[in-house]
């Protein structure tokens, strides 16, 4: 599939909220920022999933910087 595969984009999305389940901030917003690379070169700004990433990494930041 490799790294410009919307399937890629879900697995790294995944991941991030994963780690922002477990509390580990740094790592949820390493992989939702590669998500979101990957999602708005195939997919555009204004897919539904790419806004959805942007509204996860921004929860992600602010739980990282209260």
């Amino acid at each position: 599939m490799g790294q410009k595969h919307p399937s890629t984009a879900n697995t790294y999305g995944n991941l991030g909220n994963a780690y922002y389940d477990q509390g580990q901030y740094d790592l949820a917003i390493q992989h939702l920022q590669q998500a979101l690379a990957i999602l708005k070169k195939v997919s555009g700004d204004d897919h539904p999933y790419t806004i959805a990433l942007k509204e996860n990494l921004a929860e992600a930041q602010k739980a990282k910087h209260p």
